[in-house]
């Protein structure tokens, strides 16, 4: 199989935003009418004059950076100035963000009963593996940790971090695509986000699951999570609409699916997952909601 990252362009793509603008703009100005245009341009440019917005119209989806910036922002103690109403939606209110950020605080709470001596842990892919590194440092410390990723800037990153905690010797970092993993019953516990949302084919999905079983020693934990279908696509969705500024949703398709059309499109029902990862052989399967039931935290054991 051709190796390539599914999440975002790689590293070695040109970051040229011009031309993409320009093809983005083209394909707006085709498919809707002019005064919905004219707004969705006006939209694209906000997103241009910021970081994490140019990132996303290079590359179409989040990196490990990137996606550590947005779990890891704290609305009451922000790290930098955001530059417009746009920044500040994709940062902090926009209902796909919230429910990272929650899913993200929830792998942890997940994580922390598991830190035990001499266990070892991997994330895949490994982002730059905040979830664990930003845990307890001392209980860290009697851990091995493995990170494996695709993408080279991901596993600097994670080095980085690991480094910046006084953890490095203990980490063990590897470039490999997930679905070429190796690994056999050699892992405690994995962390696995953001590989299952960007992954249409479901054989693909249920390959992936296999890798991570084959990987856990017997009696070993996944953690994992995946994307709900939104109302609009299913009628048994699980979303708390009640839980959700509909304002907020709807400047998130604009953002997403009528501008970008970013690739983390990949919805799965709480049935179909469950199903892929008993498929493999995964058990007491366990289902951890964020607030709005957009990005489930699933928790299986071998």
């Amino acid at each position: 199989m051709t190796k390539h990252i599914i999440s975002h362009l790689d590293e070695n793509t040109p970051y040229i935003n011009e031309e993409r603008i320009a093809t983005l703009k083209a394909r707006i100005e085709k498919d809707f009418d002019r005064e919905t245009a004219s707004n969705l341009i006006q939209q694209l440019n906000d997103l241009n004059e910021f970081e994490l917005g140019q990132f996303l119209i290079q590359h179409e989806g989040l990196n490990g950076h990137w996606t550590h910036e947005v779990v890891t922002w704290d609305v009451n103690h922000p790290t930098k100035d955001l530059k417009n109403t746009l920044e500040k939606c994709l940062f902090e209110k926009l209902p796909a963000t919230l429910a990272t950020r929650q899913r993200f605080h929830i792998f942890q709470q997940a994580l922390e009963p598991l830190l035990e001596k001499n266990t070892v842990f991997a994330s895949i892919p490994s982002g730059y593996m905040s979830e664990l590194l930003l845990l307890n440092r001392e209980k860290l410390k009697d851990t091995q940790l493995i990170g494996i990723d695709l993408d080279n800037n991901a596993l600097k990153g994670a080095l980085t971090l690991a480094e910046e905690k006084g953890i490095a010797d203990n980490l063990q970092l590897i470039h490999e695509d997930a679905w070429n993993i190796q690994l056999q019953e050699e892992i405690d516990v994995i962390t696995s986000n953001g590989l299952n949302i960007y992954e249409h084919d479901n054989d693909r999905v249920i390959q992936l699951y296999q890798k991570f079983y084959n990987a856990l020693k017997t009696g070993g934990t996944l953690i994992t999570s995946f994307l709900t279908p939104p109302p609009t696509l299913s009628p048994t969705s699980p979303w708390k609409m009640e839980k959700i500024d509909l304002a907020s949703l709807q400047l998130q398709k604009v953002i997403f699916i009528d501008i970008l059309q970013a690739k983390w499109s990949s919805y799965r029902s709480v049935e179909l997952t469950t199903k892929q990862l008993e498929a493999v052989g995964f058990k007491e399967i366990e289902l951890i909601y964020d607030d709005a039931y957009l990005f489930p935290t699933v928790i299986a054991k071998k």
